[in-house]
């Protein structure tokens, strides 16, 4: 059997000294080893030791975009909505100083705890008017557009309305709804019958649970009733009011078909009104009243 031979001192020392150099050179190799050394997807999850990484050992502005995943990115902000430039206050059909303001809400606070929020989005046309006790003083709001629907075909309309918040005050002082105003060219071949007249549609009142918060839909071919200004209202017998499907019935006389001017909602000077409105639908549009602007949404059913 062979014995071990025995170390002298100066072997130890060398031993050891070697052990120095060699723990000394990986330390060195480890601070050299960086990034462009590492092969891509090299490393693994499983090579890692739980909780041996912290933020000490990344340097800063090392980490970019591409290196974090799809869902750990920052997100770009969502894209303001298109609006429709053409809609606002129609300064000729105004009388004093209402207010048609595109505003955040109305919100409400249901029973249970729930919040009724506008229609559409989060906003809504404020109108509020004041009626005051001669005609002089009494105001008249008009929020619409003089552009779009200029000479469109009235008779080509099948469906339209909007959705209304009223209060219990709006009540109190006789009839609390906004309306829809369609100026026209009616192209009417009856007595007294001109080149102009306003359709002006007056929904009837919301049901009691509805007065402070907002309405479902209320459908202006179905609710409520149309009435006709002018020597068109006397001639058609409009002036007193008419249905839907007879105003439509006196202004198709078979010639020229009515043209359309201007469309848009307002409250006229019979009594003062503070609320909103929002959702205005024409045919298959939705035309939703926002802070930003009138955004235009495609209608369902």
């Amino acid at each position: 059997m062979q014995r071990l031979r025995s170390l002298s001192p100066a072997s130890i020392a060398l031993a050891a000294l070697a052990l120095v150099f060699a723990v000394a050179g990986t330390a060195t190799a480890a601070k050299l080893i960086g990034s462009k050394q590492i092969r891509n997807n090299s490393i693994r999850s499983v090579d890692v030791k739980n909780n041996s990484l912290t933020g000490q050992d990344i340097k800063n502005g090392s980490i970019q975009v591409g290196d974090l995943a799809p869902a750990a990115r920052p997100q770009d902000p969502p894209a303001e909505p298109e609006t429709d430039p053409h809609w606002g206050v129609i300064a000729r059909n105004t009388i004093g100083s209402p207010v048609t303001e595109l505003r955040t809400g109305p919100f409400v606070a249901a029973p249970g705890g729930d919040v009724v929020a506008p229609p559409y989005g989060d906003g809504s046309l404020g109108i509020e008017v004041m009626a005051g006790e001669g005609l002089a003083s009494k105001e008249k709001a008009a929020y619409g557009n003089e552009v779009d629907f200029a000479g469109d075909n009235f008779l080509e309309l099948t469906d339209i309305g909007f959705h209304v918040f009223t209060t219990g005050e709006n009540f109190s002082r006789g009839e609390p709804m906004p309306v829809i105003n369609i100026e026209l060219d009616p192209n009417l071949d009856l007595p007294g019958a001109d080149d102009y007249t306003t359709a002006t549609w007056v929904p009837d009142d919301v049901a009691a649970e509805h007065i402070n918060s907002w309405s479902p839909y209320i459908d202006a071919t179905a609710d409520g009733e149309w009435f006709l200004t002018g020597g068109e209202g006397t001639a058609t017998g409009c002036v007193d009011g008419c249905s839907w499907t007879e105003l439509v019935e006196k202004l198709d006389d078979g010639g020229d078909p009515p043209s359309i001017l201007t469309l848009g909602v307002g409250k006229g000077r019979d009594t003062g009104f503070v609320g909103a409105v929002d959702g205005l639908r024409v045919n298959d549009t939705i035309y939703d009243f926002e802070p930003v602007g009138v955004v235009e949404r495609p209608a369902e059913g």
